[in-house]
This record gives structure tokens, sequence and C-alpha cells, in this order.
């Protein structure tokens, strides 16, 4: 199977991450940087499921897998957050190219309802594409998030924020000269021409020891 080249990058005045430079199958590799971040005995929620392309990967890692998906075509663990026990408590909660599909205050009404069902250190792992990049427009997105506003918005709801930007790396060294020419568009303007997705890391903020 042929393999791509995924880079990855922090926004400006962060360093870069060695893991972050990945060269793996092709089918897994825009997954990589969610499933790496599963660890052995996780508990797992997949919000937005869909036809869950995540679960494999996912129990290969020996971590408990939980799908929720609204649309009542597609199998799902759950359909809606009420269904969820109490008592089920999540280490890790994906949106994987769904906060696209839903609007600015539902996004926010579904975090907060599910802090009821995560940890001190729950990890919130979302993927949404750039609204710079016009090949990634469809008709059922309703919301394009920026990078500052949606680290704002997490951040104000208790998440420690980190926002990755993933583009594949072309062999086509004119390509990659584009590439190179836009960024000071991102750089100055905060305007990004380049990466296709952002990958947002969310930790829970440790309450107990901000308040303290």
């Amino acid at each position: 199977m042929t393999k791509q080249n995924y880079n990855y990058s922090l926004n400006r005045g962060e360093e870069q991450e060695s893991w972050l430079k990945i060269k793996i199958k092709r089918r897994a590799s825009y997954y990589q940087p969610i499933i790496s971040k599963i660890n052995k005995n996780d508990i797992v929620l997949d919000y937005g499921s869909g036809d869950q392309k995540l679960k494999d990967f996912i129990k290969n890692k020996n971590a408990d897998y939980f799908s929720l998906d609204t649309d009542s075509s597609v199998n799902s663990d759950f359909k809606t957050l009420e269904e969820i026990p109490k008592s089920l408590l999540f280490d890790k909660i994906i949106f994987c190219e769904v906060i696209e599909h839903i609007n600015y205050n539902e996004f926010i009404n579904i975090l907060e309802k599910l802090k009821k069902h995560m940890n001190k250190g729950t990890e919130l792992l979302i993927t949404t594409p750039n609204i710079y990049y016009l090949k990634i427009f469809e008709i059922t997105h309703l919301q394009f998030y920026k990078p500052k506003n949606i680290k704002m918005l997490l951040d104000n709801l208790g998440f420690e924020t980190k926002i990755y930007r993933l583009w594949i790396k072309s062999k086509n060294p004119l390509v990659e000269l584009i590439r190179i020419i836009r960024f000071p568009f991102t750089y100055f303007f905060e305007i990004d021409f380049n990466c296709q997705k952002f990958l947002i890391y969310a930790k829970r903020r440790d309450e107990t020891k901000s308040n303290s």
C-alpha cells in the first residue's frame, strides 16, 4: 500500500513535537494524531461516530470504545447524552469531523452536558476543517471554527488547549514552494490557505489546582 507523509505543526510561539511527523499507512494516517493519544485501558467516547471508523484502531490499543450518534440509520451505543449511564466516566472524548455540523451554541451545550461524564484529566480530541482551505466545503457544514475562537471557547469551559495544523506533504516541489510563499498570511494575518484540517487537543483543567 502506498504511504503518505502527513505533516503537523503547532501554532506560532510553540515548539513542534517530534511525534507529530509521521509516515504511516494511508488508511490510518489521518486518524493517527487521535489514536496516538489513546492509552491502554482508556474509556473512550466517539461522539458523532457515524460508521465507527475509529473503533478498531481504539480497540487495538486495549481501550474501551463507546459510540454516540443521533442518526437513527447508524448503529451506536448511545443515541442521546441522556442514555449514557451516570456512572460512566470517559478518559477521552472524540469529535472527529463533527463540530462543523453543529452550531456554536449547540457545541457548548454538548460539552456542558458531557462534563458530568468527565474525569479530572479528561481530554477532548477534535478534528475540524480549515475554513480557508477551499476544497473542504460541504453543504452540511453549519459552523467553521478559527483556531483563536475555538481555543477561547475551550479555555473558557475549563480546558487547556493546543491546536495543530494538518496538511499532506506533496512530492511536488512547486506545491511545497507555494506553501512556503503562503506562510506569511498564516503568521501575520491568521489566514491559512495551506492546512486542510485543525487538530485540537484539550485537557480538562484540574479545578482544584487552579483554585488553590
